[in-house]
């Protein structure tokens, strides 16, 4: 057995014998102290894992603060172009508060015009009103005018067409041999003649058959000239004349008309012919669409 008088003795011994030096320990340290080494151990594992843990966090941390970053630079690049766009809009916002102002000006000087228009067409009005007025009056004074003027013209023409149709009654039998070879021209109306004549008979004669009605017999009554005669054959033929100084289409269509109604009323050929000194053109041409002759009649009283 070792003797142990000194400190160096005893730490010699424990040193030489490791149960000595274990029954020491369990002597001298408690059982916290005795735990203390694998608490130590697994303290420094924990902070390893913190640590580790830290160091994921850092790298997260520093993502995150890079991706800010970038977001932030984004931010940053889009407000920079929001206030360029700011600005403009502003600047259009100006230009379209000038050109505002601009058409409130223009705006007001159109109602101004308007309103010199309006007063200028209420002036207008008025004096258009004012000439329908004396237009009105003036059309009263030319329907009194024209009305006399009918009047007049009737009793004229009536003086004048009976002279007329006198007139030609007297050369109708010459110019009927000259144009159309009838011979014997007997002279059967003439309306400008008072006394009765044969037409009216023959007319009534007819109307009584049948062959004509009342009011085509009124109507032939109207008749200028009626002659009958002979052709070159020496069959009877019977011509419907018209007498007018100017022949017009009214003149042609009545001939045409009346000529068919004597046909009907004497059952043989009749001639539609119109007598006067000037015709249109247009209305020769009718007159031979109807086939009805002109004569024109010289102011000395022949014939073309």
């Amino acid at each position: 057995m070792t003797t142990i008088n000194t400190f160096e003795d005893l730490l010699q011994a424990l040193e030489q014998n490791p149960t000595l030096r274990e029954a020491m320990r369990r002597h001298i340290m408690t059982e916290e102290v005795m735990q203390l080494p694998a608490r130590v151990f697994r303290l420094e594992e924990l902070v390893a894992r913190i640590a580790t843990q830290l160091e994921e966090l850092t790298n997260v941390l520093t993502r995150f603060t890079e991706q800010t970053n970038q977001r932030l630079d984004k931010v940053e690049s889009d407000v920079t172009e929001l206030k360029e766009g700011q600005a403009r809009l502003e600047e259009g916002q100006a230009r379209l508060e000038t050109r505002t102002e601009r058409l409130e000006a223009g705006q007001a000087r159109l109602e101004t015009d308007v309103t010199a228009l309006k007063e200028g067409q209420a002036r207008l009005e008025t004096d258009v009103t004012e000439l329908k007025e004396g237009q009105a009056r003036l059309e009263t004074r030319m329907d009194r005018l024209e009305t006399g003027q009918i009047r007049m013209s009737g009793q004229l023409s009536h003086l004048l067409g009976s002279d007329y149709q006198s007139h030609v009654a007297r050369l109708a039998h010459r110019w009927l041999q000259r144009h159309f070879q009838i011979t014997q021209p007997d002279t059967l109306w003439v309306s400008a003649a008072s006394e009765k004549q044969e037409l009216s008979a023959i007319l009534n004669q007819a109307m009584e058959s049948g062959a004509i009605s009342f009011d085509e017999a009124e109507d032939m009554e109207r008749t200028d000239i009626v002659i009958r005669g002979s052709d070159p054959d020496g069959n009877p033929v019977h011509v419907v004349i018209e007498a007018s100084l100017t022949v017009q289409e009214s003149d042609i269509r009545r001939a045409a008309d009346r000529a068919a109604i004597l046909e009907k009323a004497v059952g043989g050929p009749t001639r539609a012919v119109v007598i006067g000194e000037s015709i249109a053109g247009t209305d020769q041409e009718l007159a031979d669409r109807e086939q009805v002759q002109y004569i024109q009649m010289m102011q000395h009283g022949s014939t073309a």
